[in-house]
């Protein structure tokens, strides 16, 4: 028998290398060829950095405009050319230089020792857990079901992909942030993986680039200089700290006996961990990344005494490059981010800095057509003819608005009376509310709500330094700009989280997503603070101009009790909420805690031993099948997610009972589609009463022999069907089930070829 874990483990380390064909090999051919910050003169560690940071901000757009035209089998080659060339460059310097790894510094063993890290928790996270005959896999599967999914249909090639949930007998397109999808194929291609394992490799790049991120925004924006490497460390090493929401999770299971799969659902409009991000949402982490590279060669594009001319031009194509990746990557991440840069632009005008204005309003202008294609698929409709002619009752709905005005709710777990008071009383929901929301920030952010305190008064003690760094060296950073500029992306990241809701989906996933700019910034802060990094231009306006003492701003950050006990809640919450996405379905398997992701309850505690049962009928499915075959689940609503994370195929309906038509496709069509795919699996005949006669209008009768079952796959172009105990044919004793062979049985889950 196959051991899964083992499976999923060996599949995750084969395709990680693969994924420095999109992530280190583009960049580095870029920089080496452009020099552009000054690449061909810096270090190995930093080169790396750098080639890590280019290739987040150029890749992402650049693969997605090639993919629209051409297949992979062209962009795959193409990733492999660059790899090449990259190669080849390194080989030729390593032969001239002869690097040695025991010339290594402390620092850069330190920062590979955090990357390894963070791929062990990933390889310890997100594989399926294989105990004996159980399964089971991350409690994440409520969002990497879907993803896994988009990676598959990414895998067939072409940009924007198919929707993986909506057949109608043609593809239809995503509209929907596609772009790191589209990019985990190519790794994903190359190796020769199954999506899931490209997907979960995709969650260990995307902490790298963000570590990157944060270093490179510490040198090249912030202007930490000195202890630029210990800043550097200390960032990836708070990537693991988040708020004290372990202590809420501990108060709400010793009053409720409440044990949440997600630490963070505790409150409704959450400040996720780093590490849930990355492992749940790597594409919107990978935004952030991208647009904070993107600011910083903004900024330098700016910096007219640093580069020359066509040094500036370039940086501004990569400041255009890296914001139009972002919004392909995560459209949540980008809206807060332009929020941030509409107020630089506020500004520079303010300022009287007229020629920012002018670059800030040139790139926009350029990010409107690199995207102009994205953004065609965004506002899609998903209209189809036969809505058309349908008349206006079934043309589609009104786009909504993306967002709107809203004053971040109370956690529905905080008391409820005196959540129900504050909310229904206006006056109270006035005055009281956004006090109310001061400790609920606390607990969200832990430690750096003490570090945002602790900048806050740094910054007003240090007000009166110059608002201009010194001419006579140039390459030092304006303080004033740099403090307006941080506090401003701070602000933009909470005025997402506190004062907008989105109105595309009911989860409010802008403030969960946008409030990462403002996360981003209080990093940023901490690792200065703890390193005792500060601004290069600090200590220059400090030593030579300012009354105030340097002791003011160089003060390293004690890191008094308060710090500590923070510093350790916020591991022990990250810890937690770790051990929960590993362990929950286990232990509610086999403990029944309540699940709000899959109700296995109802399996009397047979989830693990379903689960595997369901990943073995694909893996055979995946003997018999090519990748390009059309698979079809019943509607199973306690087991859809899974059917969908161990699929690599199309499926006519994957998301009942909409056919996820809010990733692309017609709700009219897919109706329709429904009716014809229903009498396969067969809908519970409605039991005699009152009802009775509402439920008969939705009752198909199921088809009953095989040769029936065979004519109707023809008809939709179905290669395959899974069934389960969950679908109504299943229980019939003449169900055609008993009489086609399955190529997969067992006492749960069938699989069958119509051939």
């Amino acid at each position: 028998m196959a051991n899964f874990t083992v499976e999923d483990i060996f599949g995750i380390l084969h395709v990680l290398p693969f994924f420095a064909l999109i992530f280190l090999a583009p960049g580095y051919c870029l920089g080496r060829v452009s020099n552009v910050l000054g690449f061909r003169q810096r270090g190995a560690a930093e080169q790396w950095l750098l080639s890590m940071g280019i290739s987040i901000v150029v890749v992402p757009i650049t693969l997605n405009l090639l993919s629209r035209w051409f297949s992979l089998s062209v962009t795959v080659p193409l990733c492999w050319l660059l790899a090449g060339i990259a190669l080849g460059d390194l080989l030729v310097r390593w032969r001239r230089n002869r690097f040695s790894i025991a010339s290594m510094r402390r620092s850069t063993a330190i920062a590979i020792g955090l990357a390894i890290l963070w791929a062990i928790v990933c390889l310890v996270s997100l594989p399926d857990l294989q105990l004996g005959h159980r399964l089971y896999s991350t409690a994440a599967v409520a969002d990497l079901g879907v993803r896994s999914a988009f990676v598959a249909s990414a895998m067939h090639g072409g940009a924007p992909p198919a929707n993986p949930f909506f057949f109608p007998g043609s593809i239809v397109k995503l509209r929907y942030y596609y772009y790191w999808y589209v990019m985990t194929a190519i790794p994903g291609v190359a190796a020769g993986v199954q999506p899931r394992a490209a997907l979960f490799a995709s969650s260990i790049w995307s902490g790298w680039l963000l570590a990157a991120a944060a270093a490179l925004f510490l040198k090249h924006f912030y202007g930490v200089r000195r202890r630029i490497r210990a800043a550097s460390v200390v960032a990836m090493a708070l990537l693991g700290v988040t708020g004290l929401d372990v202590l809420y999770v501990l108060i709400l299971y010793l009053k409720y006996r409440i044990v949440f799969s997600d630490m963070e659902v505790w409150d409704s409009d959450q400040v996720t961990s780093w590490t849930n991000s990355l492992l749940w949402v790597p594409h919107h982490v990978a935004a952030t990344a991208a647009c904070m590279l993107g600011f910083v060669f903004l900024w330098h594009a700016g910096r007219n005494l640093e580069h020359s001319p066509g040094q500036r031009a370039l940086l501004a194509i990569l400041a255009a490059m890296g914001f139009a990746s972002a919004a392909g990557l995560s459209v949540y991440v980008t809206f807060a981010f332009a929020l941030f840069l509409f107020a630089a632009a506020l500004f520079w005008l303010a300022t009287r800095r007229f020629n920012t204005v002018g670059l800030y309003i040139a790139v926009a202008t350029l990010v409107l057509l690199l995207s102009a294609g994205y953004l065609h698929d965004l506002r899609a409709t998903g209209a189809h003819a036969g809505e058309a002619a349908a008349g206006p009752a079934a043309a589609p709905k009104q786009t909504p608005l993306f967002a709107t005005l809203g004053l971040r709710q109370l956690p529905p777990t905080l008391m409820p009376a005196l959540r129900h008071a504050v909310h229904e009383n206006k006056l109270a929901n006035i005055l009281l509310r956004p006090l109310f929301l001061v400790p609920i920030l606390f607990i969200e952010f832990g430690f750096f709500f003490l570090v945002a305190v602790r900048q806050g008064r740094r910054d007003w003690r240090s007000r009166s330094l110059p608002a201009t760094a010194n001419l006579a060296t140039p390459a030092l950073r304006d303080i004033g700009e740099i403090r307006w500029l941080s506090w401003l992306m701070l602000a933009a990241g909470l005025w997402v989280a506190l004062m907008m809701r989105s109105t595309v989906i009911s989860n409010n996933d802008l403030s969960f997503r946008g409030v990462e700019i403002a996360q981003f910034i209080l990093l940023v802060w901490g690792a200065a603070q703890l390193a005792g990094g500060h601004l290069e231009v600090e200590r220059a306006a400090s030593s030579t101009e300012s009354s105030i003492p340097s002791a003011a701003t160089d003060r390293p950050f004690h890191v008094s009790w308060l710090a500590g006990l923070l510093l350790f809640l916020g591991l022990a919450s990250s810890a937690y909420q770790l051990a929960m996405l590993r362990f929950y379905l286990y232990g509610s398997d086999r403990y029944g805690w309540t699940n709000p992701v899959i109700p296995q309850s109802e399996f009397g505690g047979r989830l693990g031993a379903i689960n595997q049962q369901l990943r073995e009928a694909y893996a055979t499915l995946d003997h018999v099948l090519p990748p390009s075959a059309k698979v079809q689940f019943g509607a199973a609503p306690k087991l859809n997610l899974q059917h969908l994370y161990y699929s690599r195929y199309q499926e006519l309906e994957g998301i009942f009972p909409d056919c996820g038509a809010d990733f692309g496709g017609s709700r009219a069509e897919c109706f329709r589609l429904d009716a014809r795919i229903a009498p396969i699996f067969g809908i519970a005949e409605p039991p005699p009463g009152p009802d009775r006669s509402a439920s008969e209008g939705i009752y198909v009768a199921t088809l009953k022999t095989a040769d029936d079952v065979y004519s109707r796959c023809r008809e939709l172009g179905i290669d395959a069907l899974v069934v389960t105990g969950e679908d109504p044919v299943w229980n019939e004793p003449n169900g055609w089930p008993h009489h086609m062979k399955p190529v997969f049985a067992s006492d749960f889950v069938a699989a069958y070829t119509c051939r």
